[in-house]
């Protein structure tokens, strides 16, 4: 996934300290991603499906695992023409038209994205635009993005070729068609949630750079995040806000919706540091107005250049409302983490037999998406990469998987 933002600067500085985790060798490491990487190309070469990695409400049967193992194929060095992953390619664009719920719909779109084909791109666009249409009034995403896919859209939208597109890129017209025509239907979500938020923040984020119109919806998800933080605990709930609730008063959800509500703030962040660089960055001077270029060799005309003085530093910006919200997440963050790397000696606590979302599969998932969007290498003093992947190491089967019926804990 492309990194959002990497301006964490101060704003994870006060994070409290620990001791260092265990870390497991880089050779461990890579024979452990070889393992699992082996074992889902033997699963998906003979055209399996589900199973590893299930989001919460996920479909156990379903799409969204074969992208689940798409993507951990391809980040594990898997070439793109290995038959395992042409199969999951090719199940993955088949099944796409026609998804309308959102840990699937992002998960599709998470995929191709990731994948890279030009020839994808309006699948992209459909995915993105339902995501689109399915999102809350709240700024959330429940389980349910769109209705069913009609068969006379879903020929429609096969029939969509890329197009090659002068300047910036945009919405295909058969796309844009598509999208005013579901927004029109469009039902209002009575509920929604941040575990299926997290994933559709993260793919409705990559689609602005396949030509999709998302401000609005980034607008939407900043506010959503900026007005559910507890106030108690600096977390976010699993619920968005509830009809007559006071904002910030609700209870803190899980460690993986503290990950969900930092991703939240990290699109509204990069926009914001976006705007500044652009409002910053010196214009170019009109060539056509500079003076022409001296060629004597007389000094007078060509003076010799005074060396440069050292440019001063900024003074450090101020941390406004955003800020100090995500210094509070990653602060809640990294005494989780220290707590769990103390607990497990060095490894994070890993668990597969308590609530979603607690020290399991899906919240190191969580964890290392929100880590890399910031760029931050140390939460509580621990170097989170270290202490995951020794976890990880010393929990992998013998067959290469993780979690399933078996209990993983450390």
């Amino acid at each position: 996934m492309s990194v959002l933002v990497r301006v964490a600067g101060s704003l994870t500085c006060l994070i409290i300290a620990t001791g260092n985790a265990a870390a497991a060798t880089p050779a461990e490491i890579d024979a452990a991603i070889k393992k699992g990487t082996d074992a889902l190309k033997v699963k998906y070469a003979q055209g399996g499906g589900g199973g590893f990695g299930v989001p919460p409400g996920g479909d156990a049967a379903g799409i969204g695992p074969t992208c689940l193992a798409g993507l951990a194929m391809l980040e594990g060095g898997v070439p793109v023409s290995d038959p395992a992953l042409k199969t999951v390619t090719s199940n993955i664009r088949n099944a796409a038209y026609t998804q309308g719920k959102t840990y699937q719909t992002a998960l599709c779109l998470l995929y191709l994205d990731r994948f890279g084909d030009p020839a994808d791109v309006p699948l992209i666009q459909v995915l993105a635009v339902r995501l689109l249409a399915g999102q809350s009034g709240n700024g959330g995403w429940g389980y349910d993005c769109v209705g069913g896919v009609s068969q006379a859209d879903e020929q429609r939208l096969r029939a969509i070729k890329a197009e090659k597109q002068p300047g910036a890129p945009r919405l295909h017209p058969e796309v844009d068609k598509y999208y005013q025509a579901i927004t029109a239907s469009a039902r209002p979500q009575p509920n929604d949630d941040n575990s299926n938020t997290q994933f559709a923040v993260i793919a409705v984020w990559l689609a602005r750079k396949h030509g999709v119109p998302v401000d609005n919806a980034l607008d939407s998800i900043d506010k959503r995040f900026m007005a559910t933080q507890s106030s108690r605990t600096g977390g976010w709930p699993y619920n968005g806000p509830l009809p007559g609730s006071a904002l910030g008063d609700g209870p803190a959800g899980s460690p993986a919706m503290c990950c969900a509500g930092l991703i939240g703030l990290s699109t509204g962040l990069a926009r914001r540091e976006e705007r500044r660089h652009k409002s910053e960055t010196p214009k170019k001077d009109d060539p056509a107005k500079t003076e022409p270029k001296k060629t004597s060799d007389d000094p007078f005309f060509n003076p010799p250049q005074k060396p440069n003085p050292e440019p001063k530093k900024p003074a450090p910006r101020p941390l406004d409302a955003r800020d100090l919200a995500i210094r509070t997440g990653f602060n809640t963050l990294g005494g989780i983490i220290a707590d769990s790397a103390q607990a497990g000696g060095g490894a994070l606590i890993a668990k597969t037999d308590g609530v979603n979302g607690h020290h399991d599969l899906y919240f190191l998932w969580s964890l290392e998406r929100t880590c890399v969007i910031y760029g931050v290498e140390k939460l509580g003093g621990v170097n989170w990469y270290e202490a995951g992947a020794h976890t990880l190491v010393i929990t992998q089967s013998k067959g290469g998987t993780w979690g399933g019926g078996d209990r993983i804990r450390v």
